[in-house]
């Protein structure tokens, strides 16, 4: 009997389910494919969606949602949408609202397409005080989101009984990897575990872990990258596309970047295609007549826009032309994919390549440019490799769009996308699978293998230190420090306070680490590797003051920022009980107030700079006089530090 992990990854449209088990001890023992409906050509997953009925007065999930006969689908909604509302917005008003609506209110958004990502941002603003919702009694959220995951529980159950027959493997299990977006809140990912445990069973969720984590298991499964190497990948989903830099570390496995330093997940992804489809289509038909009305550019033209009610089934037939065409170069339709367009009546057109490509040229355009910038981004120098991977990579001439933009661009990285072998049965991917399977597959075999990815600092970070007329670099925080799962803290070393305020503060982020600088410096300057960079007599780089030639040559060579301080806000204050300090005096005998600069950096390697009093002068005594008049006499512990004027940086007051 064989273990069966389990991979979900829950996309905008679709649910994919990965599986992945070992027949032996051998690596060529290792099985992976898919579970899902294989009966037709553009089946790629599982629907990510419930329908309600309002002729039975009830709901249906996922497969059963395409086979059924309505007049209306307006009350079709997406499991992802009804998650999101647990995402963390702008603002904690908004945020919490949004909370209350997913557990406890029975609303329900009205199905857009295309679809219009800020309506679910403010949900009550947007879409319940707009009459955007349907409610349905006794029904909220979170309760169609757990009948949804009963219902997935049991199609997998269903096609590990055929897979089972299929292969002649009994199997225990399966043990679950839930794959998740890089950029969702970690109250998303909780209830995401609970929906799943609520399903499959207490405990059955074994990992628990982003996309692009996931895809690097992938690829260095099927040796796309040698050891000690660096790799980016990007997740490219129908929502957005997150990237991160990993590694395969001959020690330590598969590690990941923090996200300091690479571009930000960007909202472009499947749905700009379809957008663009849409588009396509309504103006490819808006010039049609209607009859006993004048023609097209005359007064008095009717335009039937898209019926509201029938959008899904339009958004199901883009879709289906989406998956067609690109699959073999749309070779299997050379005359175009037919689509049923629907009006007051069932209108027929057909999709040809030609087609598909002039509509999606300029979504495909800004793509390849969100890709290229990160390519181009210093903390990417080593890189050689790049991985693409998600649904989008399948849309046709994308991939090759990207490579041909790359070859000039970034001509030293090589653009790749996860393959794997022919199929051999319904259980394998097609070749048309193989990139929106990757989260999934490289779920299941994380949870396979047992294993933790860990995040790394992606960024050093330091201050200066000699004076303000010959500053030097001092590193505190080292990137490739591998992180614990919870995240970390970094600071210098104890710096005395000799007044209740300090001028001219500075921490810095840059891509390279203490020992490349020191490698650097050893060399002749003929032979260095930054060539624009002077160093002190300790090895240690000269920074020059901000808007200098030398400060512009650490940021071109370093990648060096200041990412807090600086000439605008440079100046470290003192505060008591909110009220800012003017005067600090230590009592006889005892030492000065010190404080440490720093970094706390959370799980997924994103940095916040801080500055704390240190811990050896809580108990000292200082006398004060502040800004509003006070004076008295307080103990070290009793002070906050912080930089003026920066709102967002993290001060620990109060």
């Amino acid at each position: 009997m064989s273990k069966l992990f389990i991979g979900l990854d829950l996309g905008s449209d679709m649910l994919k389910i990965a599986f992945a088990y070992r027949t032996g001890a051998g690596r060529s023992d290792l099985c992976f494919g898919k579970l899902c409906d294989s009966n037709y050509l553009t089946s790629v997953a599982i629907p990510a969606v419930a329908f309600y009925d309002k002729r039975t007065g009830g709901w249906i999930y996922g497969s059963a949602v395409n086979k059924s006969s309505n007049d209306s689908y307006v009350t079709v909604v997406k499991i992802k949408t009804l998650l999101s509302l647990l995402s963390e917005k702008e603002s904690e008003q908004i945020t919490s609202l949004n909370k209350t609506y997913y557990w406890q209110k029975n609303h329900f958004p009205k199905f857009f397409f295309p679809i219009q990502r800020s309506l679910v941002e403010d949900f009550c603003g947007e879409m319940v005080d707009k009459n955007r919702t349907f409610t349905v009694k006794d029904y909220t959220p979170a309760k169609v989101c757990e009948e949804y995951f009963k219902y997935i529980q049991s199609v997998v159950s269903e096609r590990v009984k055929a897979l089972e027959a299929k292969r002649g493997v009994k199997f225990d299990g399966p043990e679950i990897a839930v794959v998740h977006p890089p950029k969702v809140g970690g109250e998303y990912v909780d209830e995401l575990n609970r929906l799943v445990e609520n399903a499959f069973g207490n405990k059955s969720v074994v990992k628990v872990l982003n996309s692009t984590k996931a895809i690097s298991l992938f690829a260095v499964e099927l040796k796309m990258i040698n050891p000690d190497e660096s790799f980016l990948v990007f997740d490219m989903g129908e929502e957005d596309i997150s990237v991160a830099q990993a590694t395969y570390s001959s020690r330590y496995g598969v590690l990941i970047d923090g996200v300091d330093g690479h571009s930000r997940p960007v909202e472009l992804g499947g749905l700009n295609v379809d957008e663009a489809i849409y588009d396509y289509i309504e103006n490819s038909i808006k010039e049609r007549e209607t009859v006993g009305t004048p023609s097209a550019g005359q007064d008095g033209h009717i335009y039937e826009s898209s019926v509201f009610a029938k959008q899904y089934l339009l958004m199901k037939e883009i879709k289906k032309s989406k998956v067609a065409l690109s699959y073999k170069g749309g070779s299997y339709f050379p005359k175009g994919v037919p689509l049923s367009i629907y009006r007051e009546v069932i209108l027929q057109k057909n999709l040809t390549l030609p087609e598909f490509q002039s509509a999606t040229l300029e979504v495909i355009k800004k793509i390849s440019r969100y890709i290229i910038d990160e390519l181009k981004r210093p903390i990417n120098d080593k890189v050689k490799k790049v991985i693409l991977s998600g649904g989008l990579v399948e849309t046709y001439s994308l991939f090759n769009y990207i490579e041909r933009e790359a070859s000039k661009y970034c001509p030293s990285k090589q653009i790749l996308s996860v393959t794997t072998a022919a199929p051999k049965d319904d259980f394998d991917l097609k070749d048309n699978e193989d990139a929106s399977y990757a989260p999934a597959i490289g779920g299941a075999l994380v949870a396979l293998n047992n294993i933790e990815i860990k995040t790394m600092l992606s960024l050093s970070y330091g201050t200066w230190t000699g004076n303000t007329a010959n500053k030097a670099l001092k590193i505190f925080a080292e990137r490739g420090s591998i992180l614990p799962s919870n995240g970390s803290e970094f600071y210098t070393n104890e710096i005395s306070l000799l007044s209740a305020t300090v001028d001219d503060e500075e921490i810095y982020s840059l891509v390279v680490n203490s020992d490349e600088i020191a490698a650097d410096a050893d060399l002749p300057p003929s032979q260095r590797r930054f060539k624009n960079i002077d160093y002190d007599g300790k090895k240690a780089v000269i920074l020059g003051d901000k808007g200098s030639i030398k400060r512009r040559n650490c940021s071109h060579d370093l990648g060096l920022e200041t990412v807090s301080g600086g000439e605008a806000n440079s100046q470290i204050g003192l505060w008591y009980k909110g009220t800012r300090v003017y005067k600090i005096t230590p009592v006889a005998f005892q030492k000065n107030v010190t404080f440490k600069e720093g970094i706390i950096v959370d799980k997924n390697g994103r940095a916040t700079p801080t500055i704390v009093i240190s811990d050896t002068c809580h108990r000292y005594s200082f006398d004060i006089i502040c800004v509003n008049g006070y004076e008295g006499r307080v103990l070290g512990k009793d002070l906050n530090i912080a930089f003026l004027s920066v709102k967002s940086f993290n001060t620990r007051m109060g």
